[in-house]
């Protein structure tokens, strides 16, 4: 009887141990992909400011563009 309940207890540490490797492998796996997500993110967010510049260059030029347009057709028209 004592060697039964002996084992039970021996099986029961077994499994337990075996979850507590797979919760730390399961730990691991989620702070990498959780960097990952981070460095993903912040490499978006560069990406999307850089366009932003680019975009707010753009409709710069394009406003002077229209700008002179107008003052030189204001001028023509004098």
């Amino acid at each position: 009887m004592e060697k039964d309940l002996e084992k039970m207890y021996q099986d029961k540490i077994r499994r337990l141990e075996e979850d507590i490797s797979g919760l730390r492998m399961s730990r691991r796996i989620m702070m990498t992909l959780l960097e990952q997500t981070q460095i993903n993110g912040r490499a978006e967010q560069e990406r999307l400011l850089n366009e932003n510049r680019r975009l707010n260059k753009q409709v710069s030029a394009y406003a002077r563009q229209l700008w002179h347009l107008k003052t030189s057709n204001n001028i023509s028209e004098e």
